[in-house]
């Protein structure tokens, strides 16, 4: 009672707390021993939910007791809470990166003051140092190809966790604590929680159509077209983790929800 150990201002409470704990001088352990199996979401619909609310907590702290400037937190662990709130920033990246492409390849309109060449000189350099700073950071780990698809396939929810979680701070508007149903909500293949995923395929295979006439025609630029094709296939292959995950029906002969892998254990001792 004294710490107030539970933080329940937002709706990730268990990062709020975690941080609590550390800026007053606390260190989590990692405990290596499986001591309880969690339950998993089942469908993509009840994924979404609970991943919109986890993004939503995040970005309320954000907002409201921003890691920067808590008094107690050491850098690394400044950075550390940083990074996992701004992770769902990459929402807006995404939509960016989705809509680029489809203004080349439709119209030849670059979308920035630079010409094709300058930009993709410097991009793909860029792109290949965070590939390949990716694989050493997690080297070992697995599943990095499909965390990469999930951050930018997900770019609705993680907006509009964004945009809910600012409207709390900063309106006082209620979020309500969406809790992850423990069965699966629908029985069939439902599209329609990624129905702003399909349209934003459909337009990149759509401006793939007319960036090839264009080029067909002479009136596109061989070298950024094709560049601009490689992008879309890119974009193409982070949605279609979406379609996937639509798709999926279940393990067969589990449990509703069962997950056998285990959840961190994490225990808290006093700072000397």
């Amino acid at each position: 009672l004294a710490i107030q150990p539970i933080n329940t201002a937002t709706v990730t409470e268990d990062m709020a707390t975690a941080m609590h704990l550390h800026a007053m001088g606390w260190e989590s352990v990692y405990h290596h021993e499986v001591l309880v199996d969690g339950l998993a979401p089942e469908d993509l619909r009840t994924m979404l939910v609970q991943r919109q609310r986890w993004a939503t907590g995040s970005m309320q702290v954000f907002f409201a007791n921003n890691p920067l400037f808590q008094h107690g937190l050491t850098v690394p662990q400044r950075l550390m809470y940083l990074s996992t709130m701004t992770s769902y920033l990459n929402g807006f990246a995404a939509v960016v990166y989705i809509v680029a492409p489809i203004i080349y390849l439709s119209t030849g309109i670059f979308p920035m003051e630079a010409t094709p060449l300058d930009f993709f000189a410097r991009f793909i350099p860029f792109f290949i140092a965070c590939q390949l700073l990716f694989q050493v950071a997690g080297h070992g780990s697995g599943g990095l190809w499909r965390g990469q698809q999930m951050s930018f396939a997900l770019f609705p929810t993680w907006i509009a966790a964004t945009l809910s979680a600012a409207a709390a701070v900063f309106l006082r508007r209620h979020i309500k604590f969406s809790v992850t149903p423990k069965t699966r909500s629908v029985t069939e293949i439902d599209y329609r929680p990624v129905t702003i995923q399909i349209i934003a395929m459909t337009a990149l295979v759509a401006a793939c159509v007319v960036g090839g006439v264009r080029l067909w025609l002479g009136r596109a630029d061989e070298f950024p077209t094709y560049l601009s094709l490689a992008w879309v296939a890119l974009d193409l292959l982070l949605l279609a983790a979406v379609i996937r995950a639509a798709r999926y029906r279940g393990h067969d002969g589990a449990p509703a929800g069962a997950e056998g892998t285990a959840l961190v254990g994490v225990s808290a001792s006093p700072v000397a």
